[in-house]
């Protein structure tokens, strides 16, 4: 099996069409026949079937697919890395964030970090947004190589940097609802929605221990993980929202409105890494940056009240 074949392989799955698969990739049609034929033979089984629609993959060739893009993406990674080691001044961060005020914040560091290290003006960066849960798991599977995430994180598994960006923990409500008129919802006023709660577990089990300490449990209607297709469910009537506000700030949307919860809970960030995994070059070069940014801002902050005093007397 080799990298030809693969890419053959995906041209087929793409187009559904030798035909137009030989045409994507500029190999005679025998040719591509032959790839195909030869990584089934490697394979033990049929990849792809013949129907009266075209090409379709086989249970086997629809495994085989995910497996293949793998393979294809790691080839990439590696020839980046490569040509990285080698002195190549690109290469790719990949980041998964959360949807928060914490993505204005990771703009302005890569910005900085660009326009500050030599040698990496040229870095391209590929941004994933999703759920604590689903970065979590790009990580694991080294899909990414850094990621934001809201506290509390698993320290066992990850190396971490706080930031500075903080949400409010608050409820998304129809505008034309009766709690939309109220400037904070209390806990008595919170158990009585019902409530779509963010599906990342570890926030999921913090949010109970907040609001499940009086004498009536949360009403939970269900889960989401990103906010644009849950405010269908809040628009039909279903449920209520509950999320950081700065996940709602960056996509405000007619009627809706957002309320903070009261007492305040905060929502603090943190960019992670896997334990003990070597990123590439570029990668390693924007978690030192921002590991020296941290440090930096950790320091101000210390000296502040020390300088204020000085300045008094």
């Amino acid at each position: 099996m080799n990298l030809r074949q693969l890419k053959a392989f995906q041209a087929v799955c793409r187009t559904g069409s030798i035909t137009r698969a030989s045409e994507l990739i500029h190999l005679s049609q025998p040719a591509l026949t032959r790839q195909i034929q030869d990584l089934e033979s490697f394979c033990g089984c049929k990849l792809f079937e013949r129907t009266r629609h075209g090409i379709v993959l086989t249970d086997e060739g629809e495994l085989f697919q995910v497996r293949a893009e793998e393979m294809l993406s790691l080839a990439e990674r590696t020839q980046r890395e490569l040509k990285e080691a080698g002195g190549f001044t690109g290469g790719i961060v990949r980041i998964g964030c959360v949807e928060s005020s914490a993505a204005q914040e990771l703009s302005q560091l890569l910005a900085k970090w660009q326009q500050s290290t030599p040698g990496v003006r040229k870095a391209e960066f590929e941004l994933y947004c999703a759920d604590g849960d689903d970065i979590r798991s790009s990580l694991d599977e080294e899909r990414l190589d850094v990621g934001i995430l809201l506290e509390p994180v698993e320290t066992a598994k990850y190396d971490s940097l706080p930031l500075s960006s903080v949400d409010r923990w608050g409820v998304v409500v129809r505008s034309d609802s009766p709690e939309a008129q109220l400037p904070a919802l209390t806990q008595d006023e919170l158990v009585k929605l019902p409530l779509i709660l963010p599906r990342r577990h570890i926030v999921i089990d913090t949010l109970h221990q907040w609001f499940n300490g009086g004498p009536e449990p949360l009403k939970i209607a269900g889960y989401h993980n990103l906010m644009t297709n849950a405010l269908t469910l809040v628009k039909a009537g279903l449920g209520n929202l509950l999320c950081v506000e700065g996940s709602w700030t960056i996509r405000e949307t007619p009627g809706f409105v957002f309320i903070p919860v009261s007492p305040v809970r905060l929502a603090r960030h943190r960019l992670v890494r896997k334990k003990n995994r070597l990123l590439s070059r570029t990668a390693e070069s924007f978690w030192a940056y921002a590991a020296d940014h941290w440090r930096s801002e950790e320091s101000d902050t210390q000296l502040s009240p020390k300088m204020s005093d000085s300045q008094n007397h």
